[in-house]
């Protein structure tokens, strides 16, 4: 196993959109390497899953080259 899974994940308090009410949240392990602000958020009741904060991509239009 992974050493990431050994950590003790912080909880967070959020209101849950599957549970409708609030719930506790974890920050489950990071692939992507973000560690700590890993913008995933999971439900430790029934495991929904938010994305707090995602990054700024530029965006192109269709026709631009």
């Amino acid at each position: 196993m992974p050493a990431e899974f050994d950590l003790i994940q912080d909880l967070y308090w959020q209101s849950c959109p599957a549970c409708t009410q609030p719930r506790a949240f974890e920050r489950p392990p990071c692939p992507d390497g973000h560690g700590r602000d890993c913008p995933e958020l999971v439900c430790t009741a029934c495991g929904c899953a938010l994305l707090l904060d995602t990054p700024a991509q530029p965006v192109r239009s269709a026709g631009a080259a």
